[in-house]
């Protein structure tokens, strides 16, 4: 106030000293690219106001209008939470590339998780019961907000906010890359500003993890026009599309043990969509829905692996296709979405009765879309519920599914509630809101147990009071011995950090493990994946 200069966090600290003033609730936000703007609160909805800029409620600015790149995290502070408010400001969420961005500054969503419910845990501890009980509401409906724009993939015409920054010189906004994509200095009408405008990365649900059909038949379903987001595509019963305009949707189910939806990807052109399919293993059961942007390569565009692919016909018109990869089983279904019966095309598919036993599989702090109903009286006293441990529950439901069978597909409970039952329209899951959570008593954490094939559920999962499951993360097996290693690389491996990790520790649970060798005085690195692409 003094100097009458500044940037963004002197803009962003006077302006929110200014609504402060006159009573409205504000937080700073930190994007980590280097930005900062403020947050007021009106009603019951956190609004973007950036004052270096003089924008209100425009969050795409940042993606869209300025055409920022490095996007990753933007924190919300405030005197009594920090929330990851990440989501409300990208429509890339779920993309490959947003999430390595994300993964340089911390290992995990629930390593993040974790990081702001501590900080979390230590604004509450001076607040009043009703204070924390009116925190905790808005925080619901917050995280209920912030979860629907992680699906979302685009922003809609009334959200795009098509403008480059305006303060700062042309010459420092063009060296942070937030003068807007279309600006002087930016290639215009080229391939290669054409490709930088298209979301080429897929996108998906936040947590994949879909309920196996528990009956003799599995139902597939595609869908020309859908009512909603998720119903375009229909696997046994379950809402499974991610359903965007101007995309196809793609569902990949397992084909041995015929049911499994291994992933849903939202894809803006024909050429993603068929790399993808290239990358799938032989006989995987593919579903398609949609139509994706005009695309010029599109007009040659053959899908090889897909039979009964009427390319120039779709490409130009939209697809619904029901099929294998490599394969061209007889009930193969490949039409364009003007052709298809309005109420859609379904194939019903005999499951293999030989088919090896489902298994429960643990999904920690996750809350299904809807519940089935109630563990029933005569299974266990709703009274005995409430006081049973994780274990006693997972007995109590497995004898209740010895003669239910092929109706539920798990439960979700947490310590002091009762079992709640799932059926194909309680997916997909979802992540918990990181500030409920009471990571060591686990009181306010919801665990989902859900049915899935033996090779999806990892050897050592038997729920999550039980001491052989204390990771976080599934414990799969390994094709490599770590031996191998230990005899290659020594015993130890050097980290970034200047500390020695044992080596068999640091290659736990890794699926793909690479070697880059530079000159002598540089050393071997060693990076390795903890998830795992099925």
């Amino acid at each position: 106030m003094d100097t009458r200069t500044g940037r963004c966090g002197e803009y962003s600290n006077l302006f929110g000293l200014f609504c402060r003033s006159v009573g409205l609730e504000t937080r700073l936000v930190l994007d980590l690219s280097d930005h900062l703007w403020t947050e007021v609160r009106l009603g019951d909805n956190w609004i973007m106001a950036d004052s270096c800029e003089g924008i209100i409620d425009k969050p795409s600015m940042y993606e869209y209008g300025w055409g920022k790149d490095g996007l990753c995290y933007m924190i919300a502070i405030a005197s009594d939470q920090v929330v990851d408010v990440t989501p409300r400001y990208t429509r890339k969420f779920l993309t490959d590339e947003f999430q390595t961005r994300r993964r340089t500054h911390t290992t995990s969503e629930n390593a993040t998780t974790l990081i702001l419910y501590e900080l979390n845990q230590e604004l509450k501890q001076n607040l009043s019961k009703s204070a924390l009980e009116e925190l905790d509401r808005r925080r619901r409906l917050e995280d209920a907000e912030l979860q629907l724009f992680k699906q979302s993939t685009d922003w809609t015409p009334q959200e795009k906010y098509g403008r480059g920054r305006i303060s700062g010189s042309l010459a420092w906004k063009q060296s942070r890359q937030e003068a807007g994509k279309s600006n002087v200095g930016k290639p215009k009408d080229t391939e290669k500003s054409k490709s930088e405008e298209k979301e080429r990365q897929v996108a998906g649900f936040e947590v994949e993890a879909f309920s196996p059909p528990l009956s003799t038949r599995l139902s597939l379903q595609v869908r020309p026009k859908p009512l909603g987001r998720h119903d375009g595509i229909i696997v046994a019963g379950t809402a499974c599309a991610v359903g965007e305009a101007n995309t196809v949707s793609l569902v990949v189910v397992d084909e041995k043990y015929l049911g499994s939806i291994l992933q849903s990807r939202s894809f803006l052109s024909w050429t993603d969509a068929k790399d993808f399919v290239n990358r799938l293993p032989s006989e995987r059961i593919v579903i398609m829905n949609g139509k994706c942007e005009d695309d010029a390569k599109a007009k040659s565009l053959e899908m090889e692996r897909l039979g009964g692919w009427k390319s120039e016909d779709v490409s130009k018109k939209g697809v619904a296709f029901i099929g294998q990869v490599d394969a061209h089983p007889d009930w193969t279904f490949c039409s364009t979405l003007d052709a298809c019966p309005p109420e859609g095309y379904e194939v019903e598919l005999q499951i293999n009765s030989a088919r090896p036993a489902l298994k429960l599989r643990t999904e920690r702090w996750t809350l299904p879309t809807a519940i089935a109903g109630r563990l029933p009286e005569k299974a266990m006293p709703v009274k005995t519920q409430l006081l049973a441990n994780d274990e006693q529950k997972r007995l109590a439901f497995s004898a209740f599914m010895q003669s239910n069978a092929g109706k539920y597909s798990g439960y979700t409970t947490k310590s002091g509630s009762p079992i709640y039952l799932l059926n194909a329209s309680s997916y997909p899951l979802s992540r918990m809101d990181s500030t409920l959570l009471d990571v060591t008593t686990k009181d306010n954490a919801w665990n989902t147990f859900h049915f899935l094939p033996p090779p999806l559920v990892p050897t050592d999962d038997e729920g999550i009071s039980s001491s052989k499951n204390t990771s976080e993360i599934p414990a799969f097996e390994v094709p490599l011995e770590t031996s191998f290693f230990d005899n290659s690389l020594g015993s130890q491996i050097l980290t970034n950090s200047s500390t020695r990790l044992p080596t068999s520790e640091a290659l736990h649970n890794a699926r793909l493990v690479g070697l880059y060798f530079s000159a002598h005085w540089c050393g071997a690195y060693l990076t390795f994946m903890e998830q795992t692409t099925f």
